[in-house]
């Protein structure tokens, strides 16, 4: 009964440990899941950065790269046009040493000026008759300071016209802008736009100018440039195909880490809340230890002060006190183990149902986790082959690079050998000579251009290496997602070991209700035996005065009050129990007989004690 007595006392203490475990849980999760949340923001944080950098770094090689090709095809151009014209105008200069000695002497003016016009017819057809490049159609044209076309190889009709309103698709004046620059520096470049044979568009184009200063004459000769764009746009394409390659690499990888960090984050806040659960049903038990404790034993302590003076009574009423002590104990201990009983099932075993599929959950994460870290993984390697591929490119440039530099070297030599043989020759060999000293010449320049373009793609490859190092980098960090990916594994483990547990606590709860079904036989028997002896106890109640009073503080009501309603309901509940006893003990026996199931008798069957309980509403 005093189980039943501290039932609102109880309810109110045990409620307020529980709010108070949910409150420390709710803050402690929420304080967890707000620190984990934000160590996933870095992290993804961090995954954005690296990739932002590799992207830009990227982007910085391949402007440097392209300006730095486009400079050096320029270049080569620029050198090929101004050693072609410095060749031809030596030719000229050669020409016109021959025929100044004979100037210096006391001819006539007449004769002078044919010599010149002669030496000069002479120049004119040699330079006219002079071819370059690749299919030998390259040529030289010389004009004068008017400015006058003096010889043109394929424009014949221009030669003898004024060139001073000559001008390009674009209104360039180039003609006038040629003889600006040989005034101002002696030789310079030009660019123009001119369209090419047989097409219209016009196209960019290079020509390199140089004043003739004894006869007025501007040695000069163009090139077309738009090749230096094609192969410039060309390789660009190439290398932006490749990067784009890279950058869909860095975005899957970058996107995989931040799906996968943020299902690591699901699965903590998961095992927060999984843990926080067994915490309350701990709250709720240590509640209700303590309140047994420190309130229903001082209250056990007076009941049996009251047993002590039920003790002095006659023999009669001693037996009836022992088969009632004998039947409230069985009672007592049937309806806490009922009820300790029925709540374990219950929470058992909806732990084992929400652990099983936390479980499943779990390993399905895992498989998850583990292909995605294998698709990391193929998509490292592939950008690893990447930058070997993009590493090789580089070396098979610099061996073309160092097979240029051989050739440059060879060239070198034979001009060499040329000069020398032009030497042996005498006066026959001067010219070659020249032609040789200049081959010379462009052999040093080719070999410098070599070097200096072998030195930007050493410093290429080092930009590779750094690439490399990234790599690496992102590499490490797959591997300590796969570190994370074990432990999640090991969570799984301790999680199948806390079901095995609870198991176990199932077969003892099983053993418990066996215990439960003895002590209901136990209590219809002693149940009989207090019937018999009801009647004596209110004889025996006068004793008790002394010791109720001692309850009276704690259960609220008074003991006068108390005895009257007992007395007006005993002769109702003797026959009501002799009913109850007599139906009870036929339901027990079928229930014996019945396998597996469980005894449904509550306590207040066998003793009454919704009626009673009213009394002490105020306990």
């Amino acid at each position: 009964m005093s189980g039943f007595r501290l039932k609102g006392i109880s309810r109110k203490i045990v409620l307020m440990s529980i709010l108070t475990a949910v409150i420390i849980s709710i803050i402690i999760g929420s304080v967890s899941v707000y620190e984990i949340r934000k160590s996933g923001k870095i992290i993804n944080s961090e995954a954005e950065e690296i990739k932002d950098i590799n992207i830009k770094k990227m982007k910085e090689f391949q402007s440097l790269s392209f300006n730095n090709l486009r400079i050096q095809l320029l270049e080569t151009k620029r050198n090929l046009l101004k050693s072609q014209v410095s060749m031809v105008h030596k030719m000229v200069e050669d020409i016109y040493k021959e025929v100044a000695p004979m100037l210096s002497g006391d001819l006539p003016e007449v004769t002078k000026r044919e010599m010149i016009i002669s030496y000069q017819k002479k120049a004119k057809n040699l330079v006219k008759s002079l071819r370059y490049g690749p299919e030998m159609k390259d040529y030289f044209w010389i004009n004068d300071l008017h400015p006058k076309m003096i010889i043109h190889p394929y424009r014949s009709e221009l030669e003898g016209k004024d060139l001073s309103n000559y001008k390009d698709p674009e209104g360039r004046h180039l003609f006038v802008e040629m003889v600006k620059v040989c005034k101002e520096k002696g030789e310079g470049f030009v660019e123009y736009m001119w369209p090419k044979s047989g097409k219209d568009k016009p196209v960019p184009k290079l020509s390199f100018v140089k004043l003739f200063k004894p006869w007025g004459w501007i040695v000069g000769t163009d090139v077309y440039i738009d090749d230096v764009e094609k192969i410039t746009a060309s390789q660009k394409a190439k290398f932006q195909k490749e990067l784009d390659k890279l950058k869909t690499l860095l975005i899957e990888s970058v996107e995989g880490v931040r799906k996968e960090v943020s299902r690591n984050i699901g699965s903590v806040i998961k095992l927060i809340i999984l843990f926080s659960i067994p915490l309350v049903i701990l709250s709720f038990f240590f509640a209700w230890y303590l309140t047994k404790r420190q309130i229903a034993d001082p209250v056990e302590r007076v009941i049996l002060d009251v047993n002590e003076s039920i003790n002095q009574v006659s023999s009669s009423v001693d037996q009836m006190a022992k088969s009632s002590s004998s039947l409230a104990n069985a009672t007592s201990n049937q309806a806490a183990s009922v009820e300790e009983i029925s709540s374990s099932i219950e929470e058992i075993s909806s732990m084992t149902r929400q652990n099983a599929d936390n479980a499943t959950q779990c390993k399905t994460l895992r498989d998850e986790t583990a292909r995605y870290l294998h698709r990391a993984e193929e998509i490292m390697t592939r950008t690893t082959d990447a930058m070997k591929r993009i590493k090789e490119s580089g070396e098979q440039a610099v061996r073309i690079i160092k097979s240029i530099d051989d050739i440059a070297f060879q060239t070198n030599i034979l001009a060499l050998n040329a000069a020398v043989e032009a030497a042996r020759a005498g006066e026959a060999g001067a010219g070659f000579a020249v032609v040789a000293d200049e081959v010379r010449n462009l052999a040093k320049r080719t070999a410098n251009d070599s070097r200096n373009t072998q030195e930007i793609i050493k410093k290429t490859m080092e930009e590779i290496g750094k690439g490399a190092e990234l790599l690496n980098d992102t590499n490490n960090a797959f591997k300590e997602i796969s570190d994370s990916n074990k432990k999640m594994g090991s969570l799984i483990d301790e999680i199948a070991a806390a079901s095995n547990e609870q198991a176990e606590g199932i077969a003892q709860i099983n053993s418990a209700i066996a215990e439960v079904d003895k002590g209901t036989q136990l209590n219809a028997s002693n149940a009989e035996k207090f019937s018999a002896l009801s009647h004596e106890v209110l004889t025996q109640l006068e004793r008790l005065r002394k010791s109720a009073e001692e309850l009276e503080d704690l259960i609220g009501v008074g003991v006068d009050g108390l005895l009257k309603k007992v007395q007006e309901k005993d002769l109702i509940e003797d026959r009501e129990v002799a009913k109850a006893d007599k139906k009870l003990v036929k339901e027990n026996n079928n229930k014996r007989l019945t396998r597996g199931e469980r005894s449904e008798v509550k306590p207040d069957q066998i003793i009454p004690f919704d009626e009673d309980e009213k009394d002490f509403e105020e306990f």
